[in-house]
């Protein structure tokens, strides 16, 4: 059974859970208490665990299901469907965490492919292309091929994307298709499934530009489907790509659109002293190229083969060569990845480790200059208030040498308003309001 990596919550956020659940056991759990507690237990949403229910075909329990059990009626509970190899298995709650399961398990010596010339071919269509012509030429309602360009010499852009990875031009789809299933087939016959990626693994389709002989249409935007047609072979996926080849061309414009330039016409053009404007463009060829990838992020392997005849036994020994030489690199590439991985995402801990540090020297040093201004601040403020209170105190000291009268009692009054003006705060008040460096820290 295939195990699926599922983006959910960190571990951080409930360490005493395991970083996967298998299907089952979620399974057991949604059904035997309510989403929103199973959902709060894994420290992710009642939508979010629902969606994770129904990648892994898990069925739930309906509205008002609970309702029911608490008033203690006869509830049916729905049985979990059996779900083929390739969909996922697992619950992987933890992005960071790498299931040796999800891993390709390929190595040279576990699986390697030998072509026969007694490998039975029968003469049907693989389930993947049934029904899919019509889908091809089913084009988008915005779409138009360049101008000057007529339909047939541009790659199709169907409106539905999920669909093989066959990128053709309508004049040649029947081919393209025909040469599709019998590289389908000889994967068949070696006992391999060809499909559509319909797991959750999150795999790339392979680039494809000029220098593959490849549609070079400048900037305009070229159709590729919405998942990978690949070949299963021992936990690891392989990709396929069978597009048709295109040349540059010289081309002329008659009755406005395109078309090459003939050997005859170009001698006509010297005889004659014609000027007729000529260019080049990416012209479809007829024939059609085989590329076998590696679908997986990070890793870069590819194998272009051209000219090929699925009827002959050269050609399809150099498919298996190919598939044999990818089983063998593409799962170093994975190994080199996943250390990659392992070591940025340490490298990055690390950086993070000392920001953190960084942050909380930084923060100390601030909350001990904060608290030293304000005390330093506090302290010349009681040096110029004891100053005053010194400078009054004097000043009364001198008015009571003074004879009764008049004049005292007038300079009394007068000090006694400059002491209200000046009534000197609390000691204890400035020290209870002062914070130290190490409450002023917690505070941030």
């Amino acid at each position: 059974m295939v195990k699926i990596v599922q983006q959910g919550v960190s571990m951080s956020e409930n360490e005493n859970l395991p970083p996967f659940v298998d299907r089952e056991d979620l399974y057991k759990e949604v059904w035997f208490e309510p989403m929103v507690k199973v959902s709060a237990r894994y420290g992710v949403s009642s939508s979010y665990l629902a969606r994770v229910c129904r990648n892994l075909i898990i069925p739930t329990p309906p509205p008002g299901y609970w309702a029911k059990v608490a008033a203690g009626k006869a509830v049916r509970k729905a049985a979990l469907p059996e779900i083929s190899p390739d969909q996922s298995s697992q619950w992987i709650r933890d992005p960071s965490y790498i299931s040796p399961e999800t891993k390709p398990t390929h190595t040279s010596d576990t699986l390697r492919l030998t072509y026969s010339p007694m490998l039975p071919f029968v003469s049907r269509t693989h389930h993947i292309l049934n029904g899919a012509k019509p889908l091809f030429l089913e084009t988008r309602k915005n779409w138009t091929p360049e101008r000057g360009l007529r339909e047939d010499n541009v790659l199709l852009c169907p409106r539905k994307r999920n669909l093989p990875d066959i990128r053709a031009t309508r004049k040649h789809l029947n081919s393209a298709m025909s040469f599709a299933n019998a590289v389908y087939l000889l994967f068949e016959a070696c006992d391999l499934r060809v499909s559509l990626n319909s797991t959750n693994v999150h795999l790339h389709l392979i680039h494809l530009d000029k220098a593959d002989d490849f549609y070079d249409d400048g900037y305009r935007s070229i159709w590729a489907p919405g998942k990978e047609t690949v070949v299963h072979m021992n936990g690891l996926a392989i990709g396929l790509c069978i597009y048709e080849a295109f040349e540059q061309r010289k081309v002329e414009l008659v009755n406005n659109y395109y078309q090459p330039v003939k050997p005859t016409s170009s001698k006509r053009r010297k005889i004659v002293g014609s000027s007729s404007w000529t260019t080049t463009k990416s012209w479809p060829t007829g024939r059609f190229n085989l590329a076998i990838y590696s679908p997986y992020s990070e890793t870069s392997w590819r194998k272009i083969l051209s000219s090929l005849d699925m009827e002959t036994d050269d050609s399809r020994r150099l498919v298996i060569d190919a598939v044999n030489t990818a089983l063998e690199e593409i799962p170093l590439l994975v190994r080199e990845r996943d250390e990659m991985r392992v070591k940025r995402d340490r490298e990055w801990r690390e950086m993070q480790r000392k920001w953190e540090e960084e942050r909380i020297r930084a923060a100390r040093e601030s909350a001990k200059k904060e608290a030293k201004e304000e005390i330093e601040a506090a302290f010349e403020q009681w040096y110029s208030v004891k100053a005053r209170v010194e400078f009054l105190d004097e000043c009364e000291v001198e008015i009571g040498r003074l004879p009764h009268g008049a004049d005292r009692d007038h300079l009394s009054e007068k000090l006694g308003a400059i002491r209200k003006l000046y009534k000197a705060r609390s000691l204890l008040d400035t020290v209870r309001k002062w914070e130290t460096p190490e409450e002023r820290f917690k505070s941030k």
